[in-house]
């Protein structure tokens, strides 16, 4: 686990690595898993992985409550789309 903590969609949640803040932020602009993969040059299932394990640490069971979730946690609102 990386000594370095990250903000996640610049609000209150942290993140334990700079890859899992990347997704976050990606993820929040509405981008998809193939589509973060791509941009950030990694396999669909390395972006999955890291989403798991940012649905455990936001306590969420689907991509639309980790976005809504994130979205709290930097003070935004969850407009409820996807």
């Amino acid at each position: 686990m990386s000594g370095k903590r990250a903000k996640i969609c610049q609000g209150n949640v942290r993140s334990d690595t700079w890859r899992e803040a990347q997704i976050a932020a990606l993820l929040c602009r509405g981008l998809t898993t193939s589509e973060i993969a791509s941009k950030l040059f990694i396999s669909r299932r390395t972006v999955e992985w890291h989403l798991e394990n940012l649905y455990l640490k936001l306590g969420a069971r689907t991509k639309r409550q980790a976005i809504s979730r994130l979205a709290k946690a930097s003070g935004g609102e969850d407009r409820g789309t996807l």
